[in-house]
């Protein structure tokens, strides 16, 4: 079996793969391999790495191959070898008799000591089949990105460190929480029917995947058999398995926090500023920034001063002027990460609206598009007020 290709080829293939390949020890060796696999003499080849919940395939141009079968090599081992190959041509020669891996760039020969393929776990089955929905996969990357960071990072706590994908009238949602912020991002999928699908995935293998880049166009996304979603594009299949449990109820969240009183519309931009210098100081105070809005006089225009101290520090007090507010306003704690973590999240928005009530009540931060309203759905990041011990 011998399999002729770019080093580029094989080197991107393997950066694809390694997000499913076991870190450290593994207790199964075959996880911490890479199975490279020649499906039809003369056709492309193919690399799968697996750690049990996240399962990862991906095809390489081969410019010829010759024999057909398998061979699983330890993947870090491999990565390094071919990082250090002179040459852009590769040649690799697989004995499956003793399970020896030969690879030549130019002068250079070596060999590294594989595994029979039979020990490699089971690969889940990639057929596509009713319940299956496609987006651009540049907005399905960008859209895990704008979510991501509010997962919670406790293993303890499975479902709070998922990623919520909801497909409904025509429309997904994406939500993640740690019990502490919600960010919710919400994709139209166009005219064309989709299925009502609902899992919840990790966080870390759905950000992992926004950071792969194969230059599709579009991703198919299907519920394979209950157990594990399917991330598929023309040269790329990301198995993840579904974490069981019902995820927090954050439509009512939603709901609750726009019904508040008090709403003002300000600059991304000036808040995400002025947000940053407070955090200067919030670092030194448990991440805490006091949001005070009040109304200016000038008919129906508020202001918001956003304050942080630090003791025997300093401390900052920053103003922002205000394009439009409803209701009485007040002053409310936040985490000024957690703010700007949100803006970070909308910076497709030149505007922004912050909802609230009371001190105690949560913040919604949501993107405003045009004047005419006072805040856009496809984004919303719920922050929960942090107390101020007087």
């Amino acid at each position: 079996m011998v399999i002729t290709c770019r080093r580029e080829d094989v080197q991107q293939s393997l950066q694809t793969v390694s997000i499913a390949v076991s870190r450290g020890a593994a207790v199964v060796p075959a996880l911490s391999c890479v199975l490279i696999q020649i499906d039809t003499p003369g056709s492309g080849c193919s690399m799968t790495a697996t750690n049990l919940s996240t399962t990862v395939r991906c095809w390489f141009n081969a410019e010829t191959t010759t024999g057909n079968g398998a061979i699983a090599v330890p993947a870090r081992l491999l990565a390094q070898l071919v990082s250090y190959l002179p040459h852009d041509e590769v040649v690799m020669r697989i004995d499956t008799a003793s399970w020896k891996m030969r690879i030549e760039s130019g002068q250079y020969e070596t060999e590294i000591f594989g595994m029979n393929p039979d020990e490699f776990p089971t690969v889940p089955a990639a057929a596509r089949h009713a319940h299956h929905v496609t987006l651009p996969a540049a907005d399905w990357r960008r859209a895990v990105k704008q979510v991501a960071f509010a997962a919670a990072d406790d293993m303890a706590r499975p479902l709070l460190g998922g990623i919520l994908v909801r497909i409904r009238d025509q429309r997904m949602t994406l939500a993640a929480t740690d019990g502490y912020r919600l960010a919710v991002r919400r994709l139209h999928l166009g005219s064309n029917e989709s299925p009502d699908l609902e899992f919840v995935v990790k966080a870390r293998t759905m950000i992992d995947l926004a950071r792969i880049d194969d230059g599709s166009h579009d991703m198919t996304i299907t519920c394979e058999d209950g157990r594990h979603a399917l991330f598929q594009t023309p040269t790329t299949l990301l198995w993840a398995s579904m974490i069981d449990g019902s995820f927090p109820d954050f439509e009512s969240i939603l709901a609750t926090s726009q019904s508040q009183a008090s709403r003002v519309i300000v600059s991304r931009e000036e808040l995400a500023h002025t947000t940053r210098l407070a955090a200067v100081f919030a670092h030194a105070s448990q991440n805490t920034m006091t949001v005070d809005v009040q109304a200016d006089g000038t008919g129906g225009a508020g202001r918001v001063t956003i304050t942080s101290n630090a003791p025997e520090i300093g401390g900052y007090t920053g103003v922002i002027n205000a394009s439009r507010m409803e209701g009485p306003g007040g002053t409310v704690a936040l985490n000024a990460s957690f703010v700007d973590d949100a803006l970070n999240a909308m910076s497709d928005s030149s505007q922004v609206a912050i909802v609230f009530g009371s001190e105690r009540n949560p913040v919604l931060l949501m993107p405003v598009n045009d004047d005419a309203a006072i805040g856009d759905d496809s984004s919303q990041h719920v922050i929960m007020p942090m107390h101020i011990r007087p």
